[in-house]
């Protein structure tokens, strides 16, 4: 993909991106705020920029977001999780897969030490998503996600992309927990169990819509003549 046609997209994405964050997709429980409609494309951005320009959208989108309603759950930081969503995702896609193992592998011990963290019954067992997303990135079948997404069936790329989507929310996902926590403090885990319960439906949504929006976005690339592995 020509240099000149990522930074269209990527400016194109920033403006989809700032405006699916003013809407909201699900509440955040234990504090206030919704998790945006953006977060279905965080990590789709990241596949088809590349990890480098899709930080640079996703970030200037999320400030933009941001600006226009700085009352959003995490406020200034808001940007942070897609940023390193849209990073891991891009990383994975382009066979580093390492990258975004080590980045998960931080954050699941950054959530484990925090003390902030340390309520029952949330605590050690929130970090359980996280954990099987790791073991499909260090796994064989991270080596599955390249290989289906040179793939032309529907079938084969929506799994491509699900198995890229999938540790790239949840990444995300405990990148925003732990800045919430921080800003708010252990009181966000007082919903216990229902955060427990929810957290998993709210990434499994995501990773299936993600996955099928972007096995769309991608047929509909391939057709106007994109190839966005080159």
């Amino acid at each position: 993909m020509r240099r000149s046609l990522r930074i269209t997209l990527m400016a194109a994405f920033a403006a989809i991106y700032a405006a699916l964050s003013l809407i909201p997709a699900f509440k955040i429980l234990g504090g206030n705020g919704s998790i945006p409609v953006s977060r279905f494309i965080s990590p789709l951005v990241g596949i088809i920029l590349g990890p480098i320009l899709g930080v640079a959208s996703v970030t200037i989108g999320g400030i933009i977001g941001t600006m226009m309603n700085p009352m959003s759950g995490l406020g200034f930081y808001s940007f942070i999780p897609g940023a390193l969503c849209a990073f891991s995702s891009g990383m994975i896609q382009r066979g580093k897969t390492w990258i975004a193992a080590s980045i998960l592998s931080g954050l699941v011990v950054i959530f484990l030490i925090d003390p902030l963290n340390n309520v029952q019954p949330v605590f050690p067992y929130f970090v359980w998503l996280h954990l099987v997303a790791l073991l499909i990135l260090v796994s064989p079948m991270r080596k599955q996600a390249t290989e289906l997404f040179q793939r032309t069936k529907a079938n084969e790329t929506i799994t491509a992309m699900a198995l890229i989507i999938f540790p790239s929310t949840m990444i995300e996902q405990l990148t925003g927990s732990i800045i919430f926590v921080t800003i708010y403090g252990p009181a966000v885990w007082s919903a216990g169990m229902l955060i427990m319960l929810a957290f998993p439906i709210e990434r499994t949504i995501i990773t299936v819509g993600g996955s099928i929006i972007g096995a769309a976005l991608l047929k509909s690339l391939h057709a106007a003549g994109i190839n966005i592995t080159r």
